[in-house]
């Protein structure tokens, strides 16, 4: 953890940070496989803060699901792609994952190479 934050603290800077980092998400946070959002950065009033995150928790648990079945091994990353934009997701730990929410124009390069560096980030304030 941060000296002089605490972890909700922390987690909401390195989740802001991203944000700024990449310039293009309306949403991201961190979430459970069950849905539960540990914290969130939403700069898009239409995204309901709880609701959504819970929402795509379901699909990538589903995905996870779908790979064992198949024998595919772990979910390394998901991107589910809409006419209006993209929701993206890779696991931080077993039982989190980040996503984030970016228009249908954002560099899905620099977005996954971010995700990346970030998850790490997390990983390392939740252990």
């Amino acid at each position: 953890m941060a000296a002089g934050g605490t972890l909700t603290e922390t987690l909401k800077k390195l989740t802001a940070a991203f944000e700024a980092d990449i310039g293009a998400s309306k949403a991201s946070a961190l979430v459970t496989n069950d849905g539960l959002v540990i914290s969130s950065h939403i700069t898009d009033p239409t995204v309901d803060p709880e609701l959504v995150p819970a929402l795509i928790s379901v699909l990538l648990t589903s995905a996870g699901r779908a790979g064992a079945q198949l024998n595919r091994g772990p979910l390394e990353k998901m991107m589910v792609t809409y006419k209006n934009g993209k929701i993206v997701a890779i696991p931080v730990s077993p039982k989190v994952f980040f996503l984030t929410v970016v228009p249908p124009d954002a560099a899905e390069g620099l977005i996954m190479i971010q995700m990346e560096r970030y998850a790490k980030k997390f990983d390392q304030v939740l252990t």
